[in-house]
């Protein structure tokens, strides 16, 4: 487990995923492994097999919290890329994964910001995503896909000022980040709803410097 994790810091995905099949071969009971190797599934696009290994992380710790946040992230990267097989099923487990959530990791602000983004961004319960995420905030002001989650949930309640505030946060707290392509772009449609058409281009192109075919920066450009 430790060799993957380690590999997984350095994103290593692929290495990572490999390291925590070893590991769950000598030791399927290993909750860490699960847990981890969904993370990379999902940084590989593997976004059911990342459902599957969070199941598996939960089903071995109920109590845990994190997985379902997770496991709720998943179906909303899934709905972003249009491969929902089933919308009103997964609006209803994200649902579940996020009613869990709310019960059991009222100190968990990673959990919290994932169910807080799904909610909104599949169910459409911007009250309550909103709520979510806010209490991730208060509990980790320095959890930058926090902020990120924040300002999308800002920019779908029509709060675009506020919205760039909130993605620059995120981007100040975590400039390296791999995924920067996702307050980029949505600072982008913020200024070009604003009517700032020249900023939005600038900030589409940095989005789409780190992933060309990211839809909400191609929409801008």
């Amino acid at each position: 487990v430790h060799l993957g994790s380690c590999l997984k810091d350095l994103g290593q995905y692929a290495e990572a995923r490999a390291a925590f099949h070893e590991a769950l071969a000598l030791d399927p009971l290993l909750q860490e492994a699960h847990h981890l190797l969904g993370f990379c599934h999902f940084k590989l696009g593997d976004f059911q097999d990342a459902v599957h290994s969070f199941e598996q992380a939960i089903e071995l710790d109920p109590g845990f919290s994190t997985p379902f946040g997770m496991a709720a992230r998943c179906y909303a990267a899934r709905q972003a890329l249009g491969s929902v097989v089933d919308a009103d099923w997964e609006k209803a487990e994200i649902r579940r994964l996020s009613s869990r959530v709310s019960a059991i990791g009222r100190d968990d602000a990673l959990a919290l910001c994932w169910a807080g983004y799904a909610m909104v961004y599949v169910c459409r319960e911007y009250d309550v995503g909103a709520a979510l995420t806010d209490q991730a905030l208060a509990i980790n002001p320095n959890l930058a896909a926090g902020w990120t989650n924040r300002g999308v949930i800002s920019s779908f309640l029509g709060q675009y000022e506020t919205a760039i505030l909130q993605l620059s946060e995120a981007l100040r707290l975590n400039p390296k980040d791999p995924e920067s392509f996702r307050p980029e772009s949505f600072i982008a449609v913020a200024h070009f709803i604003l009517g700032r058409y020249d900023q939005a281009l600038v900030w589409a192109a940095r989005s789409q410097a780190s992933q060309s075919t990211w839809m909400p920066a191609l929409r801008v450009s």
